[in-house]
């Protein structure tokens, strides 16, 4: 039981608790709005960031590991069983999210595709070539899919497939797969 002399100073107290909260409680409201929106501007820069560590011109060295269809080695060559692809390719990243690439294979035509940010320092290229026959026409699509990841300001590495279509039928034809590791070009004097 409490007693008669202790019940002012409690409900005053009481009083006084409830008058300091209702007049702290906007200016609590307020600073963890401005604590979220510190945390979302500072989420927006790291983003920004990782995505201007993506962007440039960049100079690869694909070296294909798996080889199906036409792409497959030849039984009884040199390189059988091996896969004989390891070519050079020039890629640039825009800050838009597109992406042109030239890879020197063979009658391929310079490409052009997507990129995306899809994690810390990880991207996503899709892309699109065309393979021209003997006579200059296209005879096939190249469909290309990359997994990046940067490793420094001048360095990345991706995990590569190229799977190429007839152009008619979508059929097919065979698939290049790897690695690669790609250096920025470097910026002008």
């Amino acid at each position: 039981m409490i007693r008669r002399e202790l019940i002012a100073p409690i409900l005053l107290g009481m009083a006084t608790l409830g008058v300091v909260v209702t007049a702290l409680g906007p200016g609590i409201t307020r600073a963890r709005a401005q604590t979220t929106d510190r945390g979302r501007k500072a989420d927006q820069a790291i983003e920004q960031k990782e995505l201007e560590a993506m962007q440039g011109s960049w100079q690869g060295h694909p070296t294909a590991t798996i080889c199906t269809g036409i792409f497959a080695p030849v039984l009884g060559s040199p390189t059988s069983p091996q896969c004989p692809y390891s070519f050079y390719t020039m890629t640039t990243f825009i800050p838009t999210g597109i992406a042109y690439g030239s890879p020197q294979i063979p009658g391929a035509t310079s490409g052009h595709g997507r990129w995306s940010h899809v994690g810390y320092l990880n991207f996503l290229l899709r892309g699109q070539i065309f393979v021209n026959g003997p006579n200059g026409l296209p005879i096939a699509k190249g469909l290309t899919q990359e997994e990046i990841t940067v490793l420094s300001a001048t360095q990345y590495q991706a995990h590569f497939k190229i799977t190429v279509f007839e152009i008619n039928t979508n059929a097919v034809l065979g698939t290049l797969e790897g690695t690669s590791v790609n250096t920025r070009l470097p910026e002008p004097p």
